[in-house]
């Protein structure tokens, strides 16, 4: 199928409430536009095929057996292919992680698309243009109008805004017991760091719309990898600043953890726990790249460089590789997954200290949301500050890295004030 493409006169914001009222549509939104890393958005919408709880050696036959034709260069790197979700859980599938009797939801650890039409925006050009893979200009101009049918109505009303009730599977007291136990796996030499989170979850009103209120969090939140996607039976509303993998056409690999967190910057940057943190990490994905990278192509240009985001400050780091010439973005992926920022290190024994404290299933928080093109490029997120909405609940986990210099309080602290913004929009009663 031959790329076609037709310029649109409108931004993401204004098409977005539009398609993402349809069941399958995903919404890849940079809404902190100005972010050097990510000046793209996407919206994939209508695909032609969907699937759930699929391996990576069959999502690789699927990506592999797409017929679209090349990419334009001319336009943003996503121009169709696979769009959609690895789940934190997927890991115990790759590594045999023991499994607690945790409740489980019907939430699938894999569900992608196929997509053959994009909506993509620049937001360094400001133009945007709708993209579709067709056999004929003919049928391509038809499903343009379709399109523009869709997003050229008047505009979409946004309910109010509804406060929640949160409760919290940790208080305090044990949430800090909790990190206790980690520090005292750390200091017998079971492990060096680990990411230790808790889980807020809420009853939502009948008339909830969980579009409308990635609105409003999005505005007050904006974040450079969010996502929202309406899916089978579940929403996802993810104003995540943290970017997983991004893999170009050309098999440029690139990974930028986050380890370290505060609302102060000159102690951020003045922390040896918080700058020891990052670098264990840092090493540890220099390991899951070698795996799949060509020999001494990794190095880090940057390392725990401040940045900040809506009412705190991040560490952050970049790591850069060459991938193989005889694997895909997908061997990346697996090689790799889930990210070491929010396991800890080593990965495996890290998720295993995890599995034994943490009291419910992570799902889709701290994996992945991203997209796959047809021509070999990869972009995902960690899906952090991640809302989850199934029925009539809705639930996040906000977590943090855990050493052996940790003190139990502070690490408490730290997952409040991840979680404040989320709390302050949508109730804050805890």
């Amino acid at each position: 199928m031959t790329l076609y493409h037709f310029p649109v006169d409108k931004t993401p914001e204004q098409i977005a409430p539009f398609l993402c009222k349809e069941t399958h549509t995903i919404w890849f939104d940079s809404a902190k536009p100005d972010h050097p890393k990510n000046c793209y958005s996407y919206i994939a919408f209508a695909p032609l095929e969907t699937y759930r709880d699929i391996s990576f050696s069959r999502q690789k036959e699927i990506l592999k057996g797409l017929n679209f034709s090349p990419n334009n260069p001319d336009l943003p790197p996503f121009q169709g292919g696979l769009s959609g979700l690895w789940a934190y859980d997927l890991a115990r599938d790759l590594e045999s992680i023991p499994e607690k009797n945790h409740k489980e939801n019907n939430i699938p650890n894999v569900w992608f698309g196929v997509y053959d039409q994009v909506y993509a925006y620049d937001h360094a050009q400001n133009k945007g243009w709708y993209m579709c893979h067709c056999t004929d200009k003919k049928i391509a101009a038809q499903k343009f109008e379709l399109f523009l049918k869709k997003i050229n109505q008047p505009a979409a009303f946004i309910s109010p805004l509804q406060n929640l009730e949160w409760s919290c599977d940790f208080t305090r007291n044990e949430y800090e017991q909790a990190v206790a136990t980690v520090i005292n796996h750390i200091l017998e030499g079971d492990i060096f760091q680990a990411n230790l989170s808790r889980k807020y979850q809420a009853i939502c009103p009948a008339d909830f719309q969980s579009f409308d209120h990635y609105l409003y969090v999005r505005k007050s939140n904006p974040a450079p990898f969010s996502a929202y996607m309406n899916m089978d039976g579940f929403e996802i509303l993810s104003t995540s600043p943290e970017s997983f993998l991004k893999v170009s056409s050309s098999g440029h690999v690139q990974s930028s953890p986050i380890k370290g967190t505060s609302h102060d910057a000159e102690e951020l940057k003045c922390s040896q726990k918080d700058h020891a943190e990052n670098v264990m990490i840092v090493d540890l994905l220099r390991n899951d790249l070698s795996k799949i990278c060509e020999d001494h192509s990794i190095n880090v240009t940057d390392l725990c460089r401040l940045e900040k985001f809506e009412g705190l400050y991040h560490l952050v780091s970049d790591i850069h590789g060459t991938l193989k010439r005889e694997l895909s973005a997908l061997d990346a992926l697996e090689a790799c997954f889930p990210g070491g920022s929010i396991t800890g290190a080593p990965k495996i024994e890290s998720m295993k200290v995890i599995e034994s404290l943490e009291r419910s299933r992570r799902g889709i928080y701290c994996g992945a949301i991203g997209w796959m093109g047809s021509n070999g490029a990869m972009e995902t997120n960690i899906a952090i500050r991640t809302m989850i909405k199934q029925d009539d609940t809705i639930w996040f986990n906000v977590g943090g890295g855990i050493t052996a210099n940790s003190d139990p309080a502070r690490e408490y602290d730290e997952t409040c004030l991840k979680a404040k913004k989320i709390l302050e929009i949508l109730g804050g009663i805890e």
